[in-house]
């Protein structure tokens, strides 16, 4: 299980190895003009990203893998993500989990 939160709105969501790359995919869909894309595809490629340029544009895939889903959030988004081990298994043993704490 996966702890993401965001630096600036500090909204917190939990998920599965899974859930992450959707949810870092759906983010990055959000972002994914031309326009947006010819201005970070640099950083994009540094990340992992495989970036294509046809005809002077640049073009990427989706995200498809926890790893750069999770250089995509830290790097791109300002997210944080951490992993927080199976919770899943401790709420069936019913335990208690702390999920946040102040600093």
């Amino acid at each position: 299980m996966y702890k993401i939160r965001d630096v600036y709105t500090k909204d917190i969501w939990l998920g599965t190895k899974e859930a992450v790359i959707k949810f870092a995919d759906d983010k990055f869909c959000e972002n994914r003009d031309e326009e947006w894309i010819q201005e970070y595809h640099k950083k994009l490629g540094d990340i992992g990203f495989v970036v294509k340029r046809i005809d002077g544009i640049y073009y990427t895939d989706h995200i498809d893998n926890f790893e750069l889903a999770v250089k995509y959030l830290q790097r791109i988004e300002d997210m944080v993500v951490v992993d927080i081990g199976d919770i899943l298994e401790e709420l069936k043993n019913n335990e208690p989990i702390l999920i946040s704490q102040e600093e």
